[in-house]
């Protein structure tokens, strides 16, 4: 995800507004990653902890800063 800047220029009777809006590329590849929740152990040694409500898969582009959330429907 990257963010518009947006800067405003005070001139004597008016502002001017610039708005930089980035662009990239949609065609990126992307590595797909399965999730598998795998339970840790507690302190006590007799329960167990683990992460619910992740994604099934992940796919991440190159750049690090894009990727997905697919279900199992997704990839198949």
């Amino acid at each position: 995800y990257r963010e518009s800047t947006v800067t405003v220029a005070a001139l004597e009777h008016h502002f001017r507004i610039f708005i930089q809006v980035p662009i990239f590329d949609h065609a990126q590849q992307y590595k797909l990653f399965q999730i598998i929740n795998l339970p840790g152990a507690a302190d006590n040694g007799t329960h167990s902890v683990s992460f619910s409500n992740l994604p099934n898969f992940l796919a991440v582009a190159a750049d690090l800063e894009t990727f997905l959330e697919l279900s199992k429907d997704d990839v198949r």
